[in-house]
């Protein structure tokens, strides 16, 4: 069974459910002609002491044109583990960003797609942190690295591509 597969089980089993519409956009991938978008909203329900507690998470997701079905839960979830893995403790502020991302010398517009795209990576490994919290995070990530077939993001390659 290949990770995608894996991590839509384990979505299953720990109570994930999503949500995937069609987007006009994704904020994030902009530059990428021809991509189908989604707006996807994970949900997850949390038990607390007395009570109930319903975590959400809402994210873009984008995919080639060439794919003609929307994504699985677990394709998604593979994503949003790639991404807190690539952007959440890589950098600690814009410069560091850029340095590891190998993006020197822009300005203009380049320079403020780059800073847009630091604001929505941040805040997406933020609320992903969250709404994962460390157990099921470091679950995920398991299953991925265990997995050698695991297609993984190369958020150097995005960016290059952004600016």
């Amino acid at each position: 069974m290949d990770a995608f597969n894996k991590l839509t089980q384990f979505a299953e089993t720990s109570g994930i459910r999503s949500t995937i519409t069609y987007a006009k956009a994704n904020p994030a991938m902009s530059h990428w002609v021809g991509a189908s978008h989604f707006k996807v909203t994970l949900r997850r329900t949390e038990e607390r002491v007395g009570s109930k507690h319903v975590r959400q998470l809402t994210v873009p997701f984008s995919q080639g044109g060439a794919h003609r079905t929307p994504p699985s839960v677990g394709m998604i979830l593979n994503a949003v583990v790639n991404d807190v893995l690539a952007w959440g403790h890589d950098a600690e502020d814009f410069n560091e960003f850029c340095w590891n991302n190998n993006i020197v010398q822009c300005s203009g517009e380049a320079l403020a797609a780059a800073r847009k795209q630091y604001r929505l990576y941040r805040s997406l490994v933020q609320r992903a942190e969250v709404f994962f919290g460390p157990n099921l995070l470091g679950s995920m990530i398991e299953i991925m690295n265990d997995d050698e077939d695991t297609e993984t993001w190369d958020a150097a390659d995005a960016i290059a591509e952004a600016v």
